[in-house]
């Protein structure tokens, strides 16, 4: 059996049970397209039913905040948000869940303007995490923030690009850098 699919910027497929990824930006990749064997690594051996729920999921998360991206605007996001979820790739390129570092967080946006506050919880205790504040713009599905005020160092004027989705009372972020997924987060409205 295989199965060959393009998520995004990564292209994935399954063969003898094994979930392969390569990045799309491959000259002449596409979907159907054989990999050559050293642009293929391994990402997680599995039987076909594990590799085929990996990449359910991928699809329906890529589907939904393709769905919903249509009719967003800036008055939809105004309010209080809590964090549900979320992961980032860290520096070694592993996934790191929030989860797993104890972490929650209020967002507020307002017009033009947002501010987090991110706690984490060690051993029963609240410690900081991160704050920020500053503008955002949003474009379509496109929702960057322009911290001004932050505890890590953001340069004035850098951005942090969001592909959004609005889905029932739920905030979807993704962002990519390069071609990268980098971070997905999920938020639920407080208010």
């Amino acid at each position: 059996m295989r199965i060959t699919l393009k998520l995004g910027s990564l292209l994935l497929v399954v063969a003898s049970a094994v979930l392969i990824a390569a990045p799309t930006s491959m000259q002449g990749v596409s979907a159907g397209t054989e990999l050559p064997e050293a642009a293929a690594q391994p990402v997680i051996q599995a039987d076909a039913t594990q590799a085929q729920n990996v990449i359910d999921t991928e699809l329906k998360a890529a589907d939904e905040i393709d769905a919903s991206s249509q009719a967003i605007s800036g008055e939809s996001l105004h309010g209080s948000w809590m964090l549900v979820s979320g992961r980032y790739l860290d520096g070694e390129g592993k996934w790191v869940d929030y989860r797993s570092l104890g972490l929650s967080a209020i967002k507020v946006v307002s017009k033009g303007h947002f501010s987090f506050t991110t706690v984490k919880t060690v051993k029963n205790k609240t410690e900081f995490w991160a704050a920020g504040a500053g503008e955002y713009k949003l474009e379509g599905n496109l929702y960057t923030e322009y911290p001004s005020l932050n505890s890590f160092e953001v340069p004035k004027g850098q951005g942090f690009g969001f592909e959004i989705a609005l889905i029932g009372n739920e905030w979807h972020t993704r962002r990519v850098e390069a071609g990268i997924l980098k971070e997905e987060e999920v938020w639920r409205r407080l208010d």
